[in-house]
């Protein structure tokens, strides 16, 4: 979809606020969940058209056939990071980096509901 074909509503607005919301000020994973063809791919793009200069965003577009090495080469591409075997701490310390610099890290999964489970859990 093209996001400029994006139509708003007092509702979806506040559904984007929220969301916004709680990627700021939040530990919580906020999960958009609907019915095929609601949307939720265009609420995702108007995210990252929206987002504030604070976020670093990195968009994960998943399929049924994303394994784990490619949901995390794709994070840390996304963030400038090598992947390495530690890279979970390398991600980890370059969050916290972002975050003392008034950054805030967002990792967007569009179709999150496809991954298979073992990208789920990496």
């Amino acid at each position: 979809m093209i996001s400029s074909d994006f139509f708003s509503t007092p509702e979806l607005t506040q559904r984007l606020d929220l969301l916004r919301h709680l990627i700021e000020n939040s530990e919580l994973l906020p999960v958009v969940r609907g019915a095929a063809g609601v949307g939720k791919s265009a609420i995702v793009a108007q995210l990252r058209k929206q987002a504030p200069e604070s976020w670093q965003v990195c968009l994960v577009d998943a399929t049924p056939l994303t394994q784990p090495d490619v949901v995390i080469s794709t994070i840390c591409r996304c963030f400038g990071i090598a992947q390495e075997e530690q890279w979970s701490k390398a991600l980890s310390k370059h969050f916290q980096m972002l975050r003392a610099q008034g950054v805030t890290p967002v990792i967007l999964v569009d179709d999150a509901h496809e991954l298979p489970h073992s990208a789920i859990i990496t």
